[in-house]
């Protein structure tokens, strides 16, 4: 009987848990949010390129480079 009653009582915590994450993050996906988000997902995506330059060590020039060749 006990063991029951504390099943009722964890699935009623658990929809309220449901219920208020799902409610409670109305915000979440304002005009705002959603602008900044994308700002920061262009500006990475710009700044990707400069980074696999880096890691791959192309951001400084090589010896062998001759700038009178252009």
């Amino acid at each position: 009987m006990k063991l029951t009653w504390l099943m009722k009582v964890i699935c009623i915590v658990t929809l309220l848990a449901i219920l208020v994450v799902t409610f409670g993050c109305r915000n979440y996906s304002t005009p705002e949010r959603e602008r900044r988000r994308a700002y920061a997902v262009r500006s990475d995506m710009d700044r990707m390129s400069d980074d696999v330059d880096w890691i791959l060590g192309l951001h400084r020039p090589v010896f062998s480079y001759d700038e009178t060749m252009r």
